[in-house]
């Protein structure tokens, strides 16, 4: 009975009426479920003692840790006043949840809530800050990348949060789940076993599967970036199995397979012999599933992926895109596309609190590189469009060429000394690009800039015949 879990399906003939409901947590522990009954803990907080007090409101008080389910906002909040001096809070809308999946451990000692999160959760610390015209301390939100001694590694490869109530809440879960199912949740109530994580030594840099091609490689950093989900479960037994098959195209194929299983359902189970079964579905249908590139418009290129958010990198497997110049000129095989996202996947924003950590997050990246097997990529530049979009290209050398020589080749851009400026003039040679007409070299000239008083009026502007314009 431990693997099974019951949907609560009943008809409500009570209508709650209640905005917000908050509820003293005795714990909150963060990780990853391997199977239907059992859940991987990766982090928990210090048990805050039950409170014997008979008043409702001064438990929800005096309580350290708060979970606040706020209906009008969509969002669950868990408040933890570490100390006089800090306080956390965890913002967690509701979209950001699996498929708005609850499960439910009922326990007479106090239930136990289970959430399944697809977007990492918002981090704010506050402070205190005492004004000089009045006696009370007003909290100082900023956005944090850790949740008390809970890592940013930790919360970015976590992938359930558990939160267990308090007994004195226990009366109160009812109208909880019945407020929730009005939100199109889906209650299910089962008995999952919690066990303490131990250090996986098969996922070390060391444990890497070995392929011959690159492709397999990241596709492999595809799967163990999705969290604990996936590097809790990998086995040496796994491993071999990889390294075994001779056609690590097909490979590449099945990693990304179980990826999207992982990307698609709160709970998978990855075994050696689910793995196999995987891998009999792709030679059977390895015909029909292959990409045939000759019938790929040639403006098109395939390019790999990567989201950074504040506590999260992930791989992405490569999808089709409009080229560029610079793609068109080194290769695509070289380059990779990161995008810089906030936790809920919109664009980081200032806006409410301050982003100095998370903002630290992504100047870390940017000056270690991104290292991927024996790939180590370095920021080459952007777009305009993606630069809106906060998005740039990296580049790893290929012993030939370098981040410096492709922008040596992109033109002399030493006189520059507007940043903005500069990463424009960059960005013209990112800019999306199709071929449209075969121009002969006889009919191409070179037109003299025009420069008055030390300044050039060009600014790469060229000419071109009304007839040639209508062709393109």
């Amino acid at each position: 009975m431990v693997d099974l879990w019951l949907e609560v399906t009943e008809n409500r003939t009570t209508t709650p009426t209640e905005g917000t409901h908050h509820l003293a947590l005795s714990m909150i522990s963060l990780g990853a479920f391997t199977s239907s009954g059992r859940y991987v803990c990766h982090w928990k907080s210090e048990r805050t003692a039950s409170r014997s007090d008979n008043s409702t409101e001064q438990n929800t008080k005096q309580s350290p840790l708060v979970a606040g389910f706020e209906y009008d906002n969509d969002a669950i909040t868990v408040s933890w006043k570490e100390s006089a001096e800090v306080q956390w809070k965890m913002e967690i809308s509701f979209d950001s949840l699996a498929e708005r999946v609850v499960l439910v451990k009922p326990d007479p000692s106090g239930n136990h809530l289970y959430l399944f999160i697809v977007n990492q959760p918002k981090i704010h610390r506050g402070v205190p800050q005492r004004r000089q015209d009045s006696s009370n301390n007003d909290v100082f939100w900023e956005r944090d990348v850790c949740f008390g001694t809970c890592g940013r590694r930790v919360l970015g490869a976590s992938n359930a949060i558990h939160l267990e109530i308090d007994d004195v809440k226990n009366d109160n879960i009812d109208g909880l789940l019945q407020r929730l199912s009005r939100h199109e949740f889906h209650i299910y109530v089962g008995s999952p076993q919690t066990v303490e994580a131990n250090p996986n030594t098969a996922i070390q840099s060391f444990k890497w599967p070995q392929f011959k091609t690159f492709e397999a490689t990241y596709a492999w950093y595809c799967l163990i970036t999705r969290g604990f989900k996936v590097t809790d479960q990998i086995s040496d037994d796994i491993i071999d199995f990889l390294q075994e098959q001779e056609d690590e195209l097909l490979v590449s194929r099945l990693q990304y397979m179980i990826g999207d299983e992982f990307d698609n359902n709160c709970v998978v189970s990855l075994s050696l012999e689910s793995l196999q079964h995987e891998w009999e579905s792709v030679l059977r249908y390895r015909d029909i599933d292959a990409d045939n590139e000759d019938q790929q418009l040639e403006h098109l290129v395939k390019v790999r992926r990567i989201v950074l958010t504040p506590s999260v990198l992930r791989g992405l497997p490569a999808e089709y895109i409009v080229g560029n110049r610079v793609v068109r000129e080194f290769g695509v095989d070289r380059f990779v596309r990161v995008v810089l996202r906030d936790e809920d996947m919109e664009l980081l924003s200032a806006s409410g609190s301050a982003l100095t950590k998370p903002v630290e997050v992504i100047t870390h990246f940017l000056r270690q590189d991104l290292v991927i097997s024996d790939r180590r990529y370095h920021f080459l530049g952007c777009s305009n469009s993606q630069m809106r979009e906060h998005g740039f290209w990296m580049y790893v050398s290929d012993g030939k060429h370098t981040v410096d020589s492709i922008r040596q080749w992109m033109g002399d851009l030493s006189h520059e000394r507007c940043v903005a400026t500069y990463v424009s003039r960059l960005g013209q040679f990112f800019s999306a690009s199709k071929k449209a007409i075969t121009v002969d070299k006889r009919s191409k000239q070179l037109i003299p800039d025009i420069e008055r008083y030390n300044y050039c009026f060009t600014d790469g502007i060229g000419k071109i015949s009304r007839s040639l314009s209508r062709k393109v």
